[in-house]
């Protein structure tokens, strides 16, 4: 025992390991280890050996780490910054490690490279040269987006499911391991929380609470019990299983949970089409449902989003078109847009009105656009922008 503070910091693609890992790595029960540390910290790198450049892989860290901001913990960027695999300076890049950070609302952020070299060369990334000169754009760029940080306002993120880690029932139950990488990886693009299971108490009420297979086969009969009545009287949607969701009802009948089918997630051996899978089966749970409608942007792989106040921001990896919710955009008093596509091209979007109306728009890339302009036929392709955000 020690009473000296514990201060966990991850690499951004910790999450991954156990995404693309065994399902037997449910045994580093990651959740249990955030619960414990008295403050977190993570280190926020892009990579360009990466499709989407770790995109998902950091934003499913991020999500593993924000128990710890709701429970009113400390939390630290410990380091920050873009390789290629040198260390380079791409505005789409260093605008989303930025602005990712924030949904920890950290008390420090710090960006890497500031006086670095390697083999006698000063990397596009750097911001000062070995002799104390600052070293451009590198000083300016990174400065500049280092400065708005205190500016920007605590980010929204509206879980649309929280889940119970109990790695023990992954020791003999293989679905459960499937389940535990499945949400690891669905993290990466759909907002979600992971709590270690005892800690039931510190889920909100009306929450959709992802329940591993198996649950009741290792868990303190006491526990489960507190668990169940916990649910009911918090109106909480559980959802497991068929034979975890047979047991709970004999153990506390009146508590609502309905079964999934997570076989389905045997079938494959990918963690991509096993996150599909239990997405899929997510969406026929009507709470869940509720949930997703509840975010401005339709969650798929490939796109990830960051909101600041009435500023929605946009990293988009694929062409597919941008789903966006009228009605929530106005519930959260978004006003304003800014998107960036790897490519640099203008994106498709596609704009969901009351009554079910759609409208086809096309934002431009890395320029600020005002919401309501989406419903004149706005958003017209302009000039590349390619200064910070």
């Amino acid at each position: 025992f020690s009473n000296k503070p514990f201060l966990l910091q991850l690499s951004g693609f910790e999450s991954e390991k156990i995404a693309r890992g065994r399902p037997e790595f449910a045994a580093f029960d990651l959740p249990a280890w955030v619960a414990q540390a008295d403050a977190v910290g993570i280190s926020l790198y892009t990579h360009a050996g990466y499709p989407d450049w770790g995109h998902d892989a950091n934003t499913s860290t991020v999500r593993l780490l924000m128990s710890a901001r709701d429970s009113g913990k400390s939390t630290f960027i410990m380091e920050s910054g873009c390789e290629a695999p040198r260390v380079t300076l791409r505005s789409h890049e260093l605008s989303f490690v930025t602005k990712l950070g924030l949904l920890l609302d950290p008390i420090g952020y710090i960006y890497e490279y500031f006086r670095y070299e390697r083999d006698g060369k000063v990397d596009p990334g750097m911001m000062v040269r070995p002799n104390g000169d600052p070293h451009q754009p590198g000083f300016n760029r990174v400065s500049a987006e280092m400065r708005a940080i205190p500016d920007q306002r605590s980010p929204i993120d509206v879980p649309c499911f929280v889940y119970l880690s109990a790695p023990l029932t992954a020791r003999s139950n293989v679905m459960a391991g499937l389940v535990n990488r499945a949400v690891y990886h669905l993290a990466g693009y759909l907002p979600c929380r992971m709590l270690p299971w005892r800690h039931f108490y510190r889920i909100s009420a009306g929450s959709v609470v992802l329940v591993p297979p198996g649950l009741h086969r290792v868990a303190d009969a006491r526990e489960l019990g507190a668990l169940l009545h916990s649910s009911v009287a918090n109106g909480w949607q559980l959802v497991s299983d068929a034979e975890t969701c047979q047991a709970f009802t004999r153990l506390v009948p009146e508590c609502p949970v309905q079964p999934l089918r997570f076989e389905r997630l045997l079938e494959s051996g990918l963690v991509e089409e096993e996150a599909a899978a239990l997405q899929e089966e997510l969406s026929r749970v009507s709470a869940f449902q509720q949930n997703l409608s509840r975010q401005p942007v339709e969650p798929r792989a490939g796109l990830a989003w960051l909101e600041t106040g009435p500023d929605l921001t946009l990293w988009l990896e694929d062409r597919e078109p941008i789903q966006l919710h009228w009605d929530t955009l106005h519930q959260r008093n978004v006003s304003r847009m800014w998107g960036s596509s790897r490519s640099g091209q203008p994106i498709s979007v596609r704009l969901t009105l009351p009554g079910g109306q759609q409208l086809d728009r096309t934002l431009p890339c890395r320029q600020w656009m005002a919401v309501e302009d989406l419903l004149d036929g706005g958003g017209k392709p302009g000039s590349l922008s390619v200064g910070p955000m």
